[in-house]
C-alpha cells in the first residue's frame, strides 16, 4: 500500500515551515510499546523499519508499507533559529489515525510529547 503526506510544523507568523530531506519511516505497530519501556535518558531500540523514504523539498514523502499490516510513521527533525535555539520534533503516529493514507501528514498537532533517542537496526 502506497501512504503519501508531507512533513511540517507551523510557525506563528511565519505560515508552515516544511521539513526537507527528512526521513520517514513506517514500522511495525507492535514497536509503538518500545516507548513504554523506557525511562527518560534511555535509548529506544527499533528494529528493521517496514520501509523508508526522505521527503522532497516541501516536505513530501511516499512510503510503501505491507498492505494489511498494522503500521506506524516515525520522523525526527530539528532547526535552529536564528537565536542559537534548537526545535525538535518526533512523530510515532499509528496508520489508523489517516483517514486516507494519501494524506498522511505530520504536523504539530500529531507531534509527539517528547523528543527520544533513538537507534534503528539497518541492515548491512
Amino acid at each position: 500500500m502506497q501512504v503519501e503526506g508531507q512533513v511540517f510544523v507551523q510557525t506563528r507568523g511565519q505560515g508552515p515551515y516544511k521539513f526537507g530531506e527528512a526521513k520517514v519511516y513506517a514500522f511495525s505497530a507492535d514497536q509503538l510499546d518500545a516507548w513504554k519501556r523506557v525511562s527518560f535518558d534511555d535509548v529506544v531500540k527499533l528494529a528493521k523499519a517496514l520501509a523508508r523514504a526522505t521527503t522532497d523539498g516541501d516536505g513530501r514523502f511516499k512510503i510503501g508499507v505491507p498492505k494489511d499490516t498494522p503500521y506506524f510513521l516515525f520522523c525526527q527533525t530539528s532547526r535552529m533559529f536564528s537565536d542559537g535555539t534548537m526545535e525538535h520534533n518526533e512523530w510515532r503516529v499509528p496508520g489508523e489515525q489517516f483517514k486516507n493514507p494519501k494524506e498522511a501528514v505530520l504536523t504539530g498537532n500529531n507531534q509527539a510529547d517528547s523528543f527520544s533517542r533513538v537507534e534503528i537496526e539497518e541492515t548491512p
